[in-house]
């Protein structure tokens, strides 16, 4: 995040969930969307994402985004911007 925007992003896949006891399965890091640098953190999902929403407003970026995924949501970021 920069300031109150979210500037870059990145997925980490992998075909089973890699939170177990050392069974990590192999990963495939996506190419990152924007800039990866600042105040970055990561969310771990453990199951597949069911929808993704992403707030912005007019050039300013990205302001907020929501995963939605095993009837849970995470939110980073503020979505009061527009969907």
């Amino acid at each position: 995040m920069e300031g109150d925007n979210v500037v870059g992003l990145q997925f980490i896949l992998s075909e089973t969930p890699f939170l177990g006891e050392g069974n990590y399965a192999p990963f495939l890091n996506l190419d990152p969307i924007g800039k990866m640098t600042g105040n970055c953190g990561e969310l771990r999902v453990t199951g597949p994402i069911d929808q993704i929403k992403v707030a912005s407003k007019s050039n300013k970026g990205i302001q907020g985004i929501a995963f939605h995924y095993e009837d849970k949501k995470v939110e980073i970021g503020d979505l009061g911007g527009w969907w």
